[in-house]
């Protein structure tokens, strides 16, 4: 995207950035960010040029995926090259995919405006996001800096549940679509939205109808969730009513997100039947959630328990901790060293234990690192090793600066 003189322009600015963040300007983040962007769009207009000449494959080009060590282009000649060569990379894969020529185009032409309304739906915040994003990992690799947006959405995943009409959504070009539902919500239950269906506005009632074609997707979810028991008007291009749009009121309910919490199933092997416990991730409740599925298993009489933390993404260290405290009677868990050296360690105090038997983790190179909480925390699953970070949602100052 970007020429080599772009690149020693802002090379030079690179000793401006720590005072930049002390003061709370970012004009060189956002500068660079807007010459990033008028190289993108001026690039993806390129390339929908070169879609209108004819398709030649009879020549030996080669095209390098992985440019990270290639150097950056030195003037607009080099630079239209490289995109040819894009372009034509384009093209080949889907001609070996088996498209017509009028196909290809239609495909590219399509991927590539996307890519420039996508430009354009880009705002401020996600300009300071990545910014400060990048000033995080450059502390800590795994420290993030989470927008109001974000810590929403982080803390949707942490409790498994939020206000909204119970609906999966999806972009389709400029149509926000409908892509499945939750069982039991606001969408399901009005029996009147289909899994295809277009929503063209949202409006609560008694107040105008806001027109969302075109916006991006997180702004319509945004737009959509909210306070429960409101009552919101939705205009959609309904599948199987045809081209016509129709309305459909919603109310605005809690909505549990079941698909993402622990999952009980029982398998026969051999004689035996083993319990198998999917757990994709540590959210708040889940050690409550377990406890309720052994409880199922025991009155199935398995003779062994699996738990399941492939790809396991992590999430609450209390809830690692607890769910650990669940298989032993008591007992300390794990230790955790803050950044001034001071030692705080996590046990087990209830004398309690919900399952006796064997018991097997599954865990892969996926999986965060509250397995280890649980392998070390009992007594012959002490295989386990790797990385093991404890992470805190700290709240930014009011103030302006970075401290």
């Amino acid at each position: 995207m970007l020429l080599a003189s772009d690149v020693e322009q802002f090379a030079k600015k690179k000793t401006e950035l720590g005072d930049e963040l002390r003061s709370g300007k970012l004009d060189v983040f956002y500068d660079l960010y807007n010459l990033a962007q008028k190289r993108r769009f001026e690039r993806y207009q390129y390339a929908l040029s070169v879609l209108e000449k004819p398709m030649d494959f009879t020549g030996n080009d080669t095209y390098n995926l992985d440019r990270s060590k290639a150097p950056w282009p030195k003037n607009e000649a080099e630079l239209n090259a490289l995109w040819d060569s894009k372009v034509k990379f384009d093209e080949l894969s889907l001609k070996l995919a088996g498209k017509t020529d009028k196909e290809i185009r239609e495909t590219l032409t399509r991927r590539y405006k996307f890519a420039i309304r996508r430009l354009a739906q880009t705002n401020s915040e996600d300009v300071f996001s990545l910014a400060m994003t990048a000033f995080a990992r450059e502390i800590d690799p795994h420290t993030n800096y989470l927008s109001p947006r974000n810590t929403e959405q982080f803390n949707t995943e942490m409790s498994l549940s939020l206000e909204g009409i119970g609906a999966v959504l999806q972009m389709d070009d400029d149509y926000t679509v409908i892509n499945s539902m939750v069982a039991g919500g606001p969408a399901a239950k009005s029996k009147a939205i289909s899994v295809g269906d277009k929503i063209v506005g949202v409006g609560q009632t008694g107040k105008p109808m806001v027109d969302v074609i075109g916006w991006r997707l997180d702004d319509v979810v945004a737009l959509i969730k909210g306070r429960r028991a409101v009552k919101f008007v939705w205009k959609f291009y309904l599948l199987v009513k045809g081209p016509r749009p129709a309305t459909v009121t919603l109310t605005r309910e809690r909505i549990r997100l079941e698909d993402r919490a622990v999952k009980m199933s029982v398998k026969t092997v051999g004689k035996e039947k083993v319990g198998v416990l999917d757990i994709p991730g540590f959210y708040v409740g889940l050690t409550d959630d377990v406890k309720v599925q052994l409880q199922k298993l025991e009155k199935q009489n398995v003779s062994s328990v699996i738990i399941d933390l492939r790809s396991n993404g992590g999430g609450a260290l209390t809830e690692a901790v607890s769910l650990s405290g669940l298989f032993i009677p008591a007992g300390p868990i794990v230790q955790v060293r803050d950044n001034n050296g001071k030692v705080r360690e996590d046990s087990d105090t209830d004398g309690q234990v919900f399952y006796k038997g064997p018991l097997v983790v599954l865990v892969d190179r996926f999986s965060a690192f509250g397995f280890r909480n649980l392998c070390r925390g009992n007594a012959g699953l002490r295989s386990c090793a790797g990385l093991w970070v404890n992470r805190r949602l700290v709240k930014a100052p009011f103030s302006n600066t970075v401290h």
